[in-house]
């Protein structure tokens, strides 16, 4: 009874926003936000100031803040008079960030009352995330081996970035499978289970069991009415919701639509508790032949390397993209005003003056944005004044954060689909979202958050991030339905690869227990300090499911570290540059891609191992990492010599403890300038074993 009469109460309050909106079809989307930008000061007194563009409709702002964890705002902290365009928050620390909510009353020309909304989050000097969490890769197993090699360095690419990954190889699914779900989702729990709480976020790669659930049409198409695909099915921690018992829909247009008693699809179409702990996202181009090349011999396979090709260089800062948003708002005329949800985050992360209303194909196939967002009445595979699949297959579209909103494609689990279809595309998309029924807010992102955690905020959200608002009434159509999903990598973040990265890292055993740290800073302008951590591998074996754990108490500004950990067996270590990001929303300390080493710990004076000693990469563009296992204590010479024997630049010469050393070689000379391309040797030295390996150096 409770699921039906909260059913009632949202359709109710939708009929009764429509009601007070029929008037303000003429008003543009873009007067519902409130685009709010945030200057901080430190100095003496700590202050952020909000501000946002000017609106002669608006006659009161209300302003709230609360902690990132809170789900109430609480009493307002300010009211003002519409004409004013700035708020200084007094009441501020240095190092906290704080989420804002304005509210505006408004008046339109012919009289009719309206409202705007607009949030950010904001602080000075937020501290950086010393690690975000671990993630658990689910991987389609008939994509894992021709993929192994793009699967491998997204692992890489994540464990740099402070992520501890879980690899799952699962059977791929490609009609729907009750039991296949709740495999997965068995998986799911048991990894979570074993995490210690650490894991928070999923990622589905490839043609993986899709779960279904309701009985709804949140498009407003009773034709469309049924079961959706269900992802946040993947993440929902309270098991006992998701029945399948009572939902009765035959006879749909699309057969998976329909949803029986007992058929495997379950029974909700929303959630009725925040249950939503898991930030799943999913890369699945299963069925999207429109992006087939004929000279591919498996297409599917060559789509998603395709999409981890553009992800790995997203990470490393080889796409190159502008900071701001577009808009393609092809719905204006409709009541829930669906593109204020572009202006309202984009706003909160450029600012007003980064927003830009341009046509989505003609401007996306030459100029970059990091956010666009585009809606018109939609089919399955397009959205009226937008574009289409086939559109989205046959040019470039320069953005890397994408949402869309339109008829019957949120609906995803279809050939051709369009919300996927920019995950296809080339040269950048990697995410994209149905936002309009419900609306989706990426504010968080502003000071560092990865999108999983705006996917989870958006899903969970009932009433404390509205669209607008009027009196006691505010558009809830869409919030917490089970439709609610986010195609693409979920630990994507803004600001990444805007540090660089430290250089050359070593690692090696003096003896007495303590592994000795040194590397090179980046040629970077500016304050900027390190970060060092430490992992060890996790209970299968696995050099990536380890949680990293920061060795050093305060940033450094030296390049060195002396760790004093007593443990027996291999450990990572990872330094990290740590440097200040200031954004639309104040500032946070961002980090680098993290350098790794890794060296086997050991307190035996003589190792169950033999002398081992290897050089990579070779040949080598920037550097090479000589790395060499010492079964006994002892001095140790590790030096570069050219063709003619000259010796060129000395790496150490010290004494070592048992087990595995790490030295990174820069391909600089003594002066520190880089070698010329040509034939170099490593030459090792220890109690009376001298080995040599040939490395070759690139231009």
């Amino acid at each position: 009874m409770r699921k039906h009469i909260t059913s009632l109460i949202s359709i109710c309050l939708l009929l009764l926003v429509v009601g007070n909106f029929s008037q303000l079809t003429a008003q543009p989307p873009k007067d519902f936000a409130i685009m709010a930008s945030a200057e901080v000061e430190k100095g003496l007194q700590a202050t952020i100031t909000l501000s946002w563009p000017s609106n002669p409709d608006y006659s009161q702002i209300s302003i709230w803040r609360k902690t990132k964890a809170e789900t109430y705002w609480g009493n307002s902290i300010a009211r003002i008079e519409g004409e004013i365009l700035s708020y200084t928050d007094n009441n501020v620390e240095v190092g906290t960030a704080y989420e804002y909510q304005l509210i505006a009353d408004a008046e339109a020309d012919n009289g009719s009352k309206y409202s705007a909304t607009g949030y950010i989050y904001a602080g000075i000097e937020v501290p950086a995330k010393e690690a975000y969490g671990k993630v658990l890769l689910l991987v389609d197993q008939t994509i894992a081996g021709p993929l192994e090699m793009e699967i491998g360095r997204l692992m890489d690419d994540m464990r740099a970035e402070g992520w501890a990954v879980v690899r799952k190889d699962v059977p791929r699914t490609e009609d729907f499978d009750g039991a296949a779900v709740k495999n997965i989702k068995n998986i799911i729990y048991s990894v979570k289970d074993s995490s210690g709480g650490t894991l928070n976020t999923v990622f589905l790669l490839g043609r993986i069991a899709v779960p279904y659930s309701g009985d709804m049409y949140p498009d407003g198409h009773a034709d469309h009415k049924g079961a959706w695909p269900a992802d946040l099915y993947y993440g929902h921690m309270n098991e006992s919701v998701w029945s399948d018992t009572y939902i009765y829909t035959v006879n749909q247009q699309r057969p998976r639509n329909e949803n029986l008693p007992g058929d495997g699809k379950f029974d909700p179409s929303r959630i009725e508790f925040n249950d939503v702990y898991l930030r799943v996202g999913r890369v699945d181009l299963y069925d999207m032949p429109a992006f087939h090349d004929e000279q591919w011999a498996q297409p599917e396979i060559e789509l998603y390397r395709r999409y981890l090709n553009k992800d790995h260089d997203y990470r490393t800062g080889k796409i190159t993209y502008e900071m701001r948003g577009l808009i393609d708002d092809n719905t204006k005329g409709y009541p829930e005003k669906f593109g204020s949800g572009g202006w309202r985050n984009f706003g909160a992360l450029f600012g007003a003056g980064n927003v830009e209303e341009v046509d989505w194909l003609t401007t996306l196939e030459t100029d970059s944005y990091l956010w666009s967002y585009g809606c018109g009445g939609g089919n399955f595979t397009g959205a009226g004044g937008v574009g289409n699949t086939n559109k989205f297959a046959s040019q470039p579209l320069n953005s890397i954060f994408t949402t869309l909103f339109g008829s019957y494609f949120g609906d995803w689990d279809v050939t051709n689909n369009f919300l996927r279809a920019g995950l296809c595309s080339e040269p950048s998309i990697l995410t994209c979202a149905w936002s309009g029924r419900p609306q989706w807010y990426f504010h968080h992102m502003g000071l560092g958050e990865p999108i999983g955690y705006s996917t989870v905020l958006s899903q969970n959200n009932m009433t404390t991030y509205i669209p607008y608002k009027r009196d006691y009434y505010y558009n809830a159509y869409g919030n917490q339905k089970v439709h609610t999903a986010l195609m693409g990598d979920p630990t994507l973040r803004m600001y990444m690869n805007t540090v660089d990265s430290p250089k050359n890292l070593s690692a090696v055993q003096p003896g007495g227990g303590v592994v000795e740290l040194n590397w090179e800073a980046p040629e970077i302008d500016g304050i900027f300090f390190f970060d060092v951590f430490r992992a060890e591998f996790d209970e299968s074996g696995s050099k990536y499911g380890g949680d990293w754990v920061k060795v050093n108490q305060l940033p450094l500004s030296e390049i060195s570290l002396t760790d004093n950990y007593s443990y027996e067996g291999t450990l990572l270590y990872m330094v990290r540059t740590i440097k200040l990001q200031e954004t639309n929303s104040g500032s946070f300390f961002n980090h680098s891609l993290g350098l790794i080493q890794d060296l086997v710990v050991t307190d035996v004076e003589n190792g169950d191992f033999d002398f081992a000693f290897t050089a990579a990469p070779n040949p080598a563009v920037s550097y090479s990492n000589i790395t060499l296992a010492v079964p006994y204590d002892g001095v140790v010479d590790v030096a570069i010599f050219d063709m003619r024997g000259n010796r060129i630049r000395e790496l150490a010469s010290r004494h070592l403890a048992s087990g595995s050393h790490s030295f990174s070689w820069g391909l600089t000379g003594e002066s520190g300038a880089k070698v010329s391309p040509g034939v170099y040797f490593v030459r090792v030295s220890a109690k009376g074993i001298r080995q040599v390996v040939k490395i070759i150096v690139m231009p």
